[in-house]
């Protein structure tokens, strides 16, 4: 109690509190995304028929808040309605009443049918008069799947166009397109097509389809997923591994190299260099220098050669040559050297003395290490032919027998 002092002429009126107050509820409903905040989604201590707040709290004319309202960013198909899932479209506000009788009745700001029932769209209530619970409702919007073969190709004609349309199921491509794309209401049945009519990668095979370009297989051609935005289905590849086997032609063994990729260009790495005595190796051929088949313009494999231009070489694929694979052969080149003559006689004791007195037809000659020697003919003295089998030197001079 305040005690004032009376000066004058004093007037008094009684002023009277409502006997209750209202809270109205706004409600993200079963797709909604947008936060419970008071005075932007809840309103309490409303007093009897005040206005009823607006969803997100914004006055008019105002910026609309992105945590409350969709933009052409976070849901393209829900641009400025309050915000949800991305593929779901807002449609507009459910809410009920309930009588003296405790009966209850629903009411719409949309025209739909609930529970076997038409109803006619109204309009939200524009004061408050009963505590209120607005829930959003919602409908699935179109949404675009895309199909990427994932570093594979699409199987195209002259036109650019898919060769097997329909092996695409529900996927159309494009002309220029790097995707197949399909339009499908959100939450609606996407059958996953079969890849090896519409897609290839040499070297490469296809194992099923996944949801990002670099995770494992999550389904398989036939089954099937639901819509939603953003989806983007890949294919998922095995890269195929082949084995390369090498005949030495009389040189020492070389073990086969294993797990080599289709384009890669490191057949010949790691590989032992052989060896054969008297021989220098002159490398690696695809076609055996020493058959019917061989001629000098068969180049070397070198460092640059992949494994498909060998398969390819025999007639392989991709396919042909897991089962075939594939056979390098070795060329050698027969070590030389150079020998040289002098005319000499033997003196008394049986040691061979430098004469000036007689002549050779040559006086030196390159010599293989395995091929016989003609010696070369003195003047008076019958030719006499000389086999000098593997007597080269590493030093390249040759030695006597």
């Amino acid at each position: 109690m305040k005690k004032i002092a009376i000066t004058g002429k004093t007037t008094f009126s009684a002023h009277f509190a409502p006997d209750h107050v209202f809270v109205v509820i706004y409600e993200p409903g079963t797709h909604g995304t947008f936060p419970s905040t008071q005075d932007k989604t809840f309103f309490v201590n409303l007093d009897p028929h005040s206005t009823r707040p607006t969803f997100g709290g914004q006055a008019a004319g105002t910026q609309l808040d992105p945590d409350y309202f969709d933009t052409a960013t976070s849901n393209p198909k829900n641009i400025d309605n309050p915000k949800g899932i991305p593929g779901y479209e807002f449609i507009g506000w459910h809410w009920t009443t309930t009588d003296e009788n405790n009966v209850v009745t629903h009411h719409f700001s949309f025209n739909t049918e609930y529970e076997g029932v038409t109803y006619t769209a109204e309009a939200l209530p524009s004061e408050v008069d009963r505590n209120y619970v607005f829930e959003a409702w919602w409908q699935p919007s179109e949404v675009t799947v895309y199909l990427s073969p994932n570093g594979g190709e699409w199987i195209l004609d002259s036109n650019g166009q898919l060769v097997n349309p329909d092996a695409a199921g529900d996927f159309v491509l494009e002309r220029g397109q790097s995707f197949a794309m399909l339009t499908q209401y959100c939450g609606q049945i996407v059958e996953l097509p079969s890849a090896d009519k519409i897609m290839q990668r040499v070297g490469w095979r296809f194992v099923g389809w996944t949801d990002s370009a670099w995770e494992a297989v999550k389904w398989q051609p036939g089954e099937t997923l639901l819509a939603y935005y953003g989806l983007r289905i890949y294919a998922v590849w095995q890269r195929l591994t082949y084995n390369v086997s090498f005949n030495s032609n009389g040189g020492t063994p070389v073990s086969d190299k294993k797990g080599i990729g289709w384009s890669d260009r490191n057949v010949l790495q790691g590989v032992d260099t052989p060896t054969k005595v008297g021989y220098e190796f002159d490398g690696w051929y695809i076609v055996n220098p020493y058959s019917d088949r061989f001629d000098d313009s068969i180049d070397k494999v070198s460092n640059n050669t992949t494994y498909a231009d060998l398969a390819r070489y025999n007639g392989l694929t991709d396919e042909t040559a897991l089962a075939n694979g594939i056979i390098l052969y070795a060329k050698w080149l027969e070590k030389q050297a150079t020998i040289y003559y002098r005319p000499v006689v033997m003196d008394a004791q049986g040691r061979f003395v430098k004469t000036t007195g007689g002549s050779l037809t040559v006086s030196s000659e390159n010599i293989y290490a395995i091929s016989t020697l003609t010696a070369p003919r003195f003047p008076g003295i019958e030719q006499h032919r000389l086999s000098l089998p593997r007597l080269v030197r590493c030093s390249g001079q040759p030695a006597l027998p």
